[in-house]
């Protein structure tokens, strides 16, 4: 394992739980300071323990974070094959945006470190490996559906489109998310509009 894995895998239960507490306080320091003032000492102090028992699991700020990184990987690969496997065929654009866009915005109200890992703005460089299978697993599905509406769009039109729609949403969530009542309702509806406004040309309504 490089130096920004996880130094030890816990066998036992105290371990496995110990791991536990130090992820949940990793989670809430992450949403609520940003990537780049979260700190391992700030974990610890959240969690109630010592920074070294952070150090038996964890060598740096950088592996808790591919750590939750991984952890978000299963929660939305999990809400993902929900949504695609019960995805209505041949239903308006703009019924098939509503039954995507509004689970990801519960998802990430829920889930409120997800935005500060996973926006490209946020995010350095050198954690993009962290996120990448998020990611790739987003795209790979838009990939399908794009494929389904419009099978005779070439393979290069379909990827770029794909892509600048799946960055779009990533970057207009966080402002659904921190939004409260109407507004998050307004924010929500215009970032429904937007994607529209750009994939009804293009995929059509029908």
């Amino acid at each position: 394992m490089g130096e920004d894995s996880v130094r030890r895998l816990p066998q036992g239960e105290r371990g496995r739980r110990r791991v536990a507490l130090i992820l949940e306080a990793a989670e809430q320091e992450l949403a609520e300071s940003g990537y780049e003032q979260f700190t391992t000492n700030a974990v610890a102090a959240r969690a109630g323990i010592s920074i070294g028992s952070i150090y038996q699991f964890f060598p740096n700020k950088e592996a808790l974070v591919q750590a939750l990184a991984a952890r978000y990987h299963e929660t939305i690969r999990k809400l993902y094959d929900d949504l695609f496997s019960g995805l209505p065929k041949g239903q308006p654009l703009a019924r098939t945006v509503d039954y995507l866009i509004d689970p990801l915005v519960g998802y990430n109200a829920r889930n409120r470190a997800f935005q500060a890992l996973f926006c490209p703005i946020l995010v350095p460089l050198r954690m993009s490996g962290a996120v990448a299978q998020v990611r790739s697993e987003v795209i790979s599905r838009v990939h399908g559906i794009f494929a389904d509406r419009r099978p005779d769009l070439p393979p290069e039109s379909r990827s770029i489109c794909v892509l600048i729609s799946v960055h779009a949403v990533e970057a207009l969530l966080p402002l659904a998310t921190d939004g409260e009542g109407e507004v998050k309702q307004d924010v929500v509806r215009e970032i429904k509009r937007l994607l529209l406004a750009y994939l009804e040309p293009i995929l059509g309504n029908a």
